[in-house]
């Protein structure tokens, strides 16, 4: 019997497509911030805002800790994601799942928007994802221009409003 290459090939092709649509996601894209920021609404009177970020990276990029704000879940941190919560002005003290242990306090004014970026520290093996301010807010909106809105947790202020 004769090998029909042809053949042989057609069914690599076929088997190699229905194994990369089984791996697609259903779940719908979700924006990206410079197509989504615009509409965002400005916090209500007497809060600030506390946008939380995390560039694309390839180190620690498969975690995805739960940051909490006052021992309060306030969203998961994807690799590549972004999420923000209005709430009152005041202190808030941030922390991760992965490094508790290590917490951001940050000072929120009226109308104030504050840019906490989240991040694996650079070591032999992925560390902690941490907490940190960015004190230049057009470096965080540069970098927060390609990431994608994931939303918040339960308890957030974002959550009770959507």
């Amino acid at each position: 019997m004769r090998w029909n290459w042809r053949a042989s090939g057609a069914v690599t092709v076929l088997t190699t497509t229905i194994a990369m649509a089984g791996c697609a996601s259903s779940e719908p894209q979700k924006p990206i911030y410079r197509d989504m920021w615009a509409s965002v609404p400005s916090p209500a009177a007497g809060q600030g805002r506390i946008v939380f970020f995390r560039s694309s990276a390839k180190l620690g990029g498969a975690s995805g800790d739960q940051v909490k704000v006052n021992d309060k879940p306030a969203g998961v941190m994807p690799n590549g994601g972004f999420f923000y919560l209005d709430e009152p002005a005041g202190q808030y003290t941030i922390t991760t799942s992965s490094a508790p242990d290590k917490p951001l306090t940050v000072d929120v004014a009226p109308g104030e928007t504050k840019y906490v970026r989240m991040q694996v520290p650079f070591a032999l093996i992925a560390g902690p994802l941490t907490p940190s301010l960015e004190r230049e807010p057009g470096k965080a909106r540069e970098e927060l221009s390609m990431l994608r809105y994931v939303g918040s947790g339960p308890g957030s202020a974002v959550a009770k409003t959507q």
